[in-house]
């Protein structure tokens, strides 16, 4: 039966060219936006793969703190990160590391803007990044402060071509840095991690040497597993209480709220909303996004039925139940539809192909991965039967008599 379905689908289509390009146009331009929405989102809220040292981190990446004096929000200082957070006892590991920032590279002939980020040696160990030439810089180089770099493939293409790159020097706005190593940008899992250069710390003094309670660094934390959550942030409470009182009189500080948790709860934290609420919020947006083309390809799948009266009527009278009818429209319709997600699947990987390629996004790249497959089919299945329900029905009770003389009830 499924099978003979799927052929009177196929003609069905065919023979409705003019309603079935509307349709899936429809259902194309939507699904599109959403597996492109949620291949972004994933990347803002995903650390890193299940099963990775980064899928067992939580993030230090934002200060609050009341003076005296005024309010200020800021990311925590590498002096904070460094006496706070380093020497704390329930983490496997603690990386610490800058916000990204523009730099200048001088060529033969131009001024390139790349992003930089001043990281420490356990930044490679947590991001398991792979190299496609060379390796990271260590502990020593990062003790030593030795002007060694990091660089991106997409960086290497910018500022060397077709040339080697390895051993050779990046004059900068910020130093000469000798490259030790590069890495396929297309494997930086997590937006924060995102840079083109990759440098010691160490080489930063001014990163070193402020003794502020705020600056622009962040720390990754990396827990044994997801079960240590709990004690470890009950244990960087602690410190920050203990950091609170060595440096109320002297900072003139009435309070020292510093965040960490995952990336989803720093994102909620951002907007001043509890995960659950944040969450709750993105599924409502998701949700009335979809209702709202998912009631347009309704209204064209009733005129697109109601073509069919005559075949309606001429089924019905010889002994076509109304749900034998209902299951057709609705596998029909289901048909459409996954052909329009499928088309939309790879519409969206081009765009995203294109737009990685081209460099606009700053902040890391974006992927299509499974989990935005599984969404978007989900998405596809919903939008089949949803669209196809109601019209199917009205159609399937329509009277023989009716149908024939293309009558709509």
């Amino acid at each position: 039966m499924l099978k003979n379905y799927l052929k009177i689908a196929i003609r069905g289509l065919w023979r409705n060219k003019y309603f079935t390009c509307i349709s899936l146009f429809g259902i194309i331009s939507t699904l599109m936006v959403l597996a492109i929405s949620v291949a972004v989102m994933n990347q803002q809220a995903a650390m890193g793969k299940a099963g990775s040292r980064l899928s067992r981190c939580l993030i230090v990446n934002r200060v609050e703190a009341y003076l005296q004096r005024g309010h200020i929000i800021s990311t925590p200082s590498y002096y904070v990160l460094d006496r706070y957070v380093r020497n704390l006892k329930e983490p496997e590991a603690v990386a610490v590391y800058s916000e990204s920032y523009e730099v200048v590279v001088y060529t033969e002939d131009q001024r390139i803007p790349q992003q930089i980020k001043f990281t420490d040696e356990v930044f490679w160990e947590i991001a398991e990044l792979p190299f496609l030439e060379g390796v990271p810089f260590r502990k020593e180089a990062v003790d030593k402060a030795e002007m060694t770099a990091v660089i991106s493939d997409r960086a290497k293409q910018v500022l060397f071509g077709s040339q080697p790159a390895l051993g050779k020097y990046l004059e900068t706005s910020q130093g000469s840095y000798r490259i030790c190593g590069i890495i396929p940008r297309g494997e930086i899992r997590a937006m924060t991690l995102n840079a083109d250069i990759y440098v010691p710390i160490t080489t930063a003094p001014g990163k070193i040497n402020n003794r502020e309670l705020w600056g622009a660094e962040i720390a990754l934390v990396q827990a044994f597993d997801k079960n240590q959550f709990g004690s470890i942030k009950r244990e960087f409470q602690e410190h920050m209480d203990q950091l609170l009182t060595e440096h109320r009189e002297s900072h003139d500080l009435e309070t020292y709220d510093c965040f960490i948790g995952s990336m989803n709860e720093s994102i909620a934290n951002e907007i001043n909303q509890p995960e659950l609420v944040y969450l709750f919020g993105v599924v409502g947006m998701m949700i009335v996004f979809m209702l709202l083309p998912a009631v347009n390809l309704t209204t064209i799948n009733i005129s697109r039925i109601l073509e069919r009266a005559g075949e309606i009527g001429i089924r019905k009278t010889f002994g076509a139940s109304s749900g034998v009818l209902m299951g057709q429209f609705i596998i029909e319709n289901l048909f459409l539809t996954l052909i329009g997600g499928i088309l939309a699947l790879f519409g969206s990987w081009l765009v995203l192909y294109y737009v990685n390629d081209s460099g606009i996004v700053p902040w890391g790249y974006i992927h299509l991965d499974l989990n935005v497959f599984l969404y978007s089919l989900v998405i596809t299945v919903f939008f089949g039967i949803f669209s196809g329900i109601l019209p199917s029905y009205r159609m399937s009770r329509l009277h023989p008599a009716e149908a024939l003389k293309g009558v709509n009830r």
